[in-house]
């Protein structure tokens, strides 16, 4: 809790804790009360220039770029690492000169490497590896002048290029991540629904295609969460043929912020010994509840325009700071958020 303690006083206090569900849930809420009186900088990160977006380090000149390191001259980025010249990229790994790419990097004989066989030059490849001038390829590795994993020389594959370029721009193609169509899972199957979570009818309003269960989900709990024991130590083995039923079947509002819960679940013998060896209890959630709370506790990837709310007197401005800033925390959340320079002067 912010606390300053001596080696001595933190190893008894730590020792003392009572790692029951309960003691952990009250744990938690005094840490997010805290968590709401401090100042937060606009941003997760460090060693940002002229760039915006959030979780991301070692940026210069990108434009909303999300959970990315090292990447220069970009825009468009989420899970995207030491790029150049780049935009609209998704879990890629050092490309140059690239466009609309996901999941390629640069590999050599299976292993991801960050100097030679750059990906370079590549437009709309999906699972690539160490290419150039690659356009529309799919599980190529170190090829180029490829169009949908065809081989063309290269005076064929910069006509055939610029003819698809041009095409694809009379069509409003161009520029357009990949369709929806196209894709092997519904939304409500993806990560998608993690991030941006959709009901049924505005995933389907959208174009975007949904899964339904063809069986009703209607597992028998054997067990509700209040029978479960409240610490490892006292959870018999027996617990891992009991079917639990998800705490967030509990309310109406936890049930319609957890679309995809699977409403019960199982502890496996790997899963039970873990917890012992850990020393904390068996969840209360099934799995897809506890990924969802904890993505929940991350920014959204998406930004608000907003100022600094520092109103202390600083070297930096006598009054409140007019220092403004893209932020992914909303105008309506409760946290205080500072620019850059007023949070580390108030942390120092």
């Amino acid at each position: 809790m912010n606390e300053q303690l001596t080696k001595e006083e933190y190893e008894k206090r730590f020792k003392a804790f009572n790692w029951s569900r309960d003691t952990i849930k009250d744990a938690l809420k005094k840490v997010e009360r805290l968590f709401h009186t401090l100042p937060h900088k606009h941003y997760h990160g460090t060693k940002i220039f002229s760039s915006t977006g959030d979780y991301i380090k070692n940026i210069d000149n990108s434009k909303l770029n999300f959970n990315g390191n090292d990447n220069k001259d970009t825009a468009y980025l989420q899970d995207a690492g030491e790029s150049v010249n780049s935009r609209d990229l998704t879990e890629v790994l050092t490309v140059e000169e690239s466009y609309q790419l996901q999941g390629c990097a640069t590999i050599v004989r299976g292993v991801v490497l960050r100097s030679s066989w750059t990906m370079t030059d590549c437009y709309y490849c999906d699972m690539s590896f160490s290419n150039s001038d690659c356009f529309g390829c799919f599980g190529v590795r170190q090829k180029q002048y490829c169009i949908l994993n065809k081989q063309y020389s290269k005076e064929d594959y910069v006509k055939l290029k610029a003819r698809i370029i041009e095409h694809m721009k009379k069509t409003g193609e161009w520029g357009e991540y990949f369709p929806a169509s196209v894709s092997p899972f519904a939304y409500n199957e993806s990560i998608a629904q993690v991030y941006f979570p959709l009901t049924k009818e505005e995933a389907l309003k959208q174009g975007y295609p949904w899964y339904d269960r063809e069986e009703a989900r209607n597992y028998k709990p054997t067990i509700v969460v209040e029978n479960i024991p409240q610490k490892i130590s006292d959870t018999q083995d027996s617990i891992v043929n009991e079917v639990i039923q998800c705490a967030s079947q509990l309310s109406q509002k936890e049930k319609d912020a957890h679309i995809n819960c699977a409403t019960a679940f199982k502890i496996i013998p790997l899963e039970l010994m873990l917890y012992r060896k850990l020393g904390i209890p068996i969840p209360e959630k099934c799995f897809h509840c506890r990924l969802q709370d904890r993505l929940g506790r991350r920014n959204p990837r998406k930004l608000w325009h907003r100022q600094c709310m520092c109103d202390k007197k600083h070297a930096f401005h006598e009054e409140h700071c007019l220092n403004e800033f893209e932020t992914s925390y909303a105008p309506e959340r409760k946290e205080i958020i500072y620019c850059e320079q007023c949070y580390n002067a108030e942390v120092a």
